[in-house]
């Protein structure tokens, strides 16, 4: 679907890795460039829905990159290689490539760590921050705890939101996903009540794959959408889920404590920021949002949306109303 609209391009960076990105002119003068960050375990083909119902019709410029480690992008299987410094200046060599200055960085999951980053080493390339269900993930120098978020989050929600954490850091975690790929789709695409089962719940995330316990999935995760979805994951011995896994890796082995300490001086979000939260991801919830606002990191201009009864896949099972809420937050602001 996005080859329709956008035009493939290829760059190998200066580190050594091959991006795939997918990239088109504003059709409008006046509108800024998007880079569309995407998260765990898809590509940049997730964006597709948004695309059409809202982003290239209103005529915004796109850069929609597989990040590392997914699509037709290297995928590494060493986590050092995910370093969020590094990641971001792959970024930046995207944009110099397409003589873009600064764009709107737009980012769903993961995209938003790297999106977080992104803006600490580059703000002014930055001019305006929106994430989804993911809220900004401001640096620390306080080492990244697996453990520690789980309790930190059981205090605050009455549930840890990390437990399947210690099965996605596993070396088992590949195999046992791909031998049950069913059912983590059934997972992955289920309902808030299916993620506090699983997500959510000391072991519980492994015991359904190895039980093969699948559940009932929303309504946008249609047989095609997993079928063209396995055919990726599961192609070159899983390869690009063993990839896909080491952002987890890459944290929870402290890999990122020097990127976080070279991104310490720039923690507060001066660009305009929005998050947008789906009502119904448990795990991802983005309830912070006011502590961080009342702490000082988000700066003046911060605001919240939420999409009622959505689930984390928030791209894919509302792409007009998300998309158009996130467009007319930036209209609002002159972008």
């Amino acid at each position: 679907m996005m080859e329709i609209h956008l035009t493939k391009k290829t760059l190998m960076v200066s580190r050594g890795h091959k991006y795939t990105y997918y990239t088109c002119l504003p059709s409008k003068t006046s509108k800024p460039t998007i880079l569309l960050l995407h998260g765990w375990p898809d590509d940049a083909s997730c964006w597709s829905g948004v695309l059409d119902a809202a982003i290239v019709p209103t005529g915004y410029g796109v850069i929609a990159p597989d990040c590392l480690g997914s699509g037709e992008t290297a995928m590494p299987l060493d986590e050092r290689e995910y370093d969020f410094r590094a990641m971001a200046a792959d970024l930046l060599e995207i944009l110099h490539m397409e003589g873009v200055p600064s764009v709107v960085v737009w980012a769903h999951d993961w995209g938003a760590g790297l999106a977080s980053r992104f803006y600490n080493y580059y703000p002014s390339r930055v001019l305006a921050l929106t994430l989804t269900n993911t809220n900004y993930f401001p640096p620390s120098d306080v080492p990244f705890s697996v453990d520690g978020f789980i309790e930190m989050t059981q205090k605050a929600h009455g549930y840890g939101i990390a437990w399947y954490w210690h099965l996605f850091v596993s070396d088992e975690a590949p195999q046992l996903m791909s031998k049950h790929i069913d059912t983590l789709w059934t997972i992955m695409h289920g309902s808030g009540e299916t993620w506090k089962e699983t997500f959510c719940k000391e072991n519980g995330f492994r015991d359904a794959l190895a039980r093969d316990k699948k559940y009932a999935v929303r309504s946008y995760a249609t047989p095609e959408l997993k079928r063209d979805w396995v055919a990726k994951v599961q192609a070159g011995d899983n390869r690009r889920l063993k990839a896909s896994l080491m952002w987890y890796r890459a944290l929870a082995g402290g890999f990122q404590e020097k990127a976080n300490e070279e991104a310490l001086g720039n923690l507060v979000i001066e660009v305009p920021y929005l998050l947008v939260r789906a009502e119904d991801d448990v795990c991802c919830k983005g309830e912070d949002h006011e502590a961080m606002k009342n702490a000082g990191l988000l700066g003046i201009d911060a605001e919240t949306e939420v999409i009622a009864e959505a689930g984390h896949w928030v791209v894919l099972s509302h792409p007009r109303e998300y998309g158009e809420k996130v467009l007319s937050w930036l209209q609002k602001r002159g972008l």
